[in-house]
């Protein structure tokens, strides 16, 4: 009995399938794999969201609309980092109202229950590239007496935007997120409401597969209306 022998070209079939086959395993593996990071990056944005939003709103709530001020600093930053080109317009604004250093305080309150403002709370996205830092901080305004109300706004500049300024190292800061990409803030005269919006963008996940970008952002946008504030309109 003769055994017959595989020929070259059924060999070479085999071969083709199973690098086919491997292919397709691997495609499937790495389809998995860039889901997997996404949501990983996902999960990982809602927190930095929470992180930013929760306590912004809070101290927002608690202040008064008339002691609210803002800039707006506008910046080119890359789209698709690391790559320098192409570039995005984005917002990295500040804002600052009034605070209480001691929330909790029966002192920090007068008779009729109207917070005594002891010092400005001031949030701002910081000027790095690509992604920029959300700042927290507060501090005392040396030009009112400290039995005053702070009942007027504290003028931002630009230049106040910075982790390197003196006067405002000076109060209290905290570092939220430094995944901001995008922070924007407006005004409601006419209803008493301070317009937020904010845009993170995961640090993980910045590759391409193809063409498409798999970098993950995360926006929201929402409405604050001061409950200190008088008089209402």
């Amino acid at each position: 009995m003769t055994r017959r022998a595989f020929t070259l070209l059924e060999i070479l079939i085999v071969v083709v399938i199973l690098g086919g086959l491997i292919v397709v395993v691997f495609a499937v593996f790495a389809v998995g794999v860039s889901g997997f990071k996404l949501g990983t990056v996902r999960l990982d944005l809602q927190s930095e969201l929470r992180r930013i939003i929760n306590p912004l709103r809070q101290d927002l709530r608690n202040s008064s609309f008339q002691s609210t001020s803002f800039v707006s600093v506008n910046r080119n930053v890359p789209a698709n980092p690391p790559d320098a080109q192409p570039v995005t317009p984005v917002h990295r604004d500040g804002l600052c109202f009034n605070g209480l250093k001691h929330v909790l305080d029966d002192a920090s309150y007068d008779q009729s229950g109207f917070p005594k403002w002891d010092c400005y709370v001031v949030y701002f996205a910081s000027l790095d590239e690509p992604d920029g830092k959300m700042v927290r901080l507060t501090l005392r305004d040396d030009d009112v007496p400290p039995d005053d109300v702070l009942s007027i706004p504290r003028t931002l500049a630009a230049g106040d935007l910075s982790l390197t300024n003196p006067e405002l190292l000076d109060g209290n800061v905290r570092i939220l997120s430094n995944q901001v990409m995008d922070f924007e803030v407006s005004t409601d005269q006419g209803n008493q409401l301070v317009h937020l919006r904010l845009r993170l963008r995961g640090k993980a996940g910045h590759q391409d597969m193809g063409r498409r970008s798999i970098a993950e952002v995360l926006e929201i946008n929402t409405a604050v209306r001061p409950a200190n504030t008088w008089p209402r309109l």
